[in-house]
């Protein structure tokens, strides 16, 4: 629950979570004991737009004691977590590569690169590979990369 809810926090914090996820995040703490107005308030919307929850997703939160990690530990928080599905499989490495890049490099690359580099080399070098030898050696390479994010010590700043 700890782990879901902390990655829902990195999530919202990049704008990565979806209405869903957000109405599916406080079910999911409500059926595990949580409770709270805000929590109450967010599990019975339907289809909120972001824009109109921001302070009642905060004060949810706030409720699930889930810290608010800043924007670059959000952005390592989101990447590890793909990079654990590219580990054991989950995802296709360059699937979750192509993840990491679109969903925090842009945001990462200002904050510090946080150890991101690799997966935007190695899913471009597997879009260009003209070979199948080219594709494997550029998999394994995503997969050594997300062991490497994997191993590296997480951050811990929160705001």
């Amino acid at each position: 629950m700890e782990h879901d809810s902390e990655l829902f926090a990195a999530r919202w914090a990049l704008g990565l979570a979806c209405r869903d996820e957000l109405v599916a995040r406080a079910e999911a703490a409500r059926n595990a004991g949580c409770s709270g107005p805000a929590l109450a308030e967010l599990g019975a919307l339907r289809d909120p737009p972001r824009c109109d929850v921001r302070e009642l997703v905060d004060r949810a939160l706030d409720e699930l004691v889930a810290l608010r990690p800043s924007a670059a530990d959000a952005c390592l928080h989101v990447a590890r977590a793909h990079a654990r599905a590219i580990v054991s499989g989950e995802v296709e490495a360059v699937e979750g590569a192509r993840r990491i890049v679109h969903e925090v490099w842009d945001q990462a690359r200002e904050l510090d690169d946080r150890g991101l580099a690799p997966f935007v080399y190695w899913e471009d070098e597997w879009y260009d590979a003209d070979s199948p030898e080219r594709v494997a050696f550029c998999e394994a390479a995503i997969v050594e990369a997300a062991k490497d994010l994997l191993a590296a010590p997480p951050s811990s700043s929160r705001s």
